[in-house]
């Protein structure tokens, strides 16, 4: 039903409740890249789905909630998306807040 779904809005929804993780496995994502980030004490990974979008992999420090941001089809390492997704302010970053 999800792949088949031709609503971005309504595909959304139903993969955050399939749950992204699961999605991501079952629809067999490439792994593109995975590492530990020592900063922030949390696994990252990022995924290439079959229809070329990527998605970045995340937890939330706070609130423990694992997040699938999408992030440009350029990018090859989390290190990359966690920089694009902080629009280049992350290297700045000494700890967490």
């Amino acid at each position: 039903q999800i792949h088949k779904e031709g609503n971005e809005e309504i595909r959304r929804v139903r993969i955050e409740r399939y749950g992204w993780e699961r999605y991501l496995a079952e629809s067999k994502a490439e792994v593109r890249d995975e590492r530990f980030n020592e900063r922030d004490h949390q696994p990252e990974s990022l995924r290439r789905l079959k229809d070329g979008t990527q998605r970045f992999l995340v937890n939330d420090p706070s609130t423990g909630r694992r997040y699938a941001l999408g992030v440009p089809s350029g990018i090859e390492t989390c290190e990359q998306a966690q920089h694009w997704m902080s629009n280049g302010l992350d290297r700045l970053a000494i700890h967490r807040s």
